[in-house]
């Protein structure tokens, strides 16, 4: 029986969630899982002793992969000429971002692109994310130092989709919204039997305007579900969402997992499991849109 341990990390806001699992033939195991507050002054994406400690007793490990909150990166929506091709495409998205960001190169950005589903026949719509390759390069060596190797570096948005694809398949077949709430900012993607047709962001709401906002960009869908997970999703933001939007499920992304004996504080994130979307759907082989770090 083929077996594999992968490791998901995600960092979002001022906290670190972590989860361990081991991927079999049969299914996949829940072998640990943690959340802690950072308080010291070293960068968002410096691990504690104390995660190093609990990752060693795995031994050999598959991957390691890192989830980041969307405000790491830029994010936008370019309408193009479906004419382009390939190499014209990425000329015209050169000139749209040194446009939209004063200081962007090719040389200083790591760029992907995915293209939205469309009904206009005549322009592609591309959603496309830049994210500095320092950065990148800075996760990559501080990981290092800690005898791990990063993999693959994402965005919540991407990893959470691959999470929610996982563990509700059915929603192939569906036109549903899958919404981020972090402290700094909103995301919202809508995906149309399977494919992302949308993705809005806004910056600073509260829950009040949040539903305002969403209610507007979301009209022309009517999404039958709206799946929610985020550092700042509360009572609060759950409640205003249902209220106006409809149903509202927090995206649980251990549906599929067995847990093991060995994860004793499983129950402290019951009814918080949303937060370790990012980091469950990291260890999820690759579909759809993600920012790897270069090899």
């Amino acid at each position: 029986m083929t077996k594999e341990i992968r490791i998901g990390i995600g960092f979002s806001g001022d906290k670190t969630q972590i989860v361990a699992a081991e991927f079999r033939d049969d299914g996949t195991d829940l072998k640990y899982l943690d959340e802690i507050i950072r308080h010291d002054d070293h960068p968002f994406y410096h691990l504690p002793e104390m995660i190093l400690q609990a990752l060693k007793p795995f031994g050999k490990i598959a991957k390691v992969g890192v989830s980041m909150e969307t405000d790491r990166a830029v994010l936008q929506t370019f309408p193009l000429d479906a004419t382009f091709s390939p190499a014209e495409q990425e000329e015209h998205l050169d000139w749209e971002w040194k446009n939209f960001v004063a200081e962007f190169s090719s040389a200083d950005y790591l760029r992907e692109n995915r293209t939205l589903k469309s009904n206009n026949e005549e322009t592609n719509c591309i959603l496309s994310t830049i994210i500095r390759q320092s950065l990148l390069s800075e996760i990559q060596a501080s990981f290092q130092k800690s005898n791990l190797q990063c993999d693959t570096i994402e965005l919540h948005t991407s990893t959470s989709e691959r999470a929610l694809r996982h563990v509700h398949p059915e929603i192939s077949t569906k036109t549903i919204a899958l919404l981020s709430i972090s402290y700094l900012r909103l995301d919202v993607l809508v995906l149309e039997s399977g494919t992302m047709t949308m993705h809005k962001y806004a910056i600073g709401l509260e829950p009040k305007s949040a539903v305002e906002f969403l209610a507007n960009e979301l009209l022309e869908v009517l999404p039958e579900t709206m799946y929610v997970f985020g550092a700042a999703l509360s009572h609060e933001w759950v409640k205003a969402l249902k209220s106006s939007l409809g149903v509202v499920i927090p995206l649980n992304p251990f549906r599929r997992f067995r847990v093991t004996p060995e994860v004793k504080n499983f129950s402290r994130y019951l009814g918080h499991e949303h937060r370790f979307s990012a980091c469950v759907g990291v260890m999820i082989p690759d579909v759809g849109r993600f920012v790897k770090t270069p090899k």
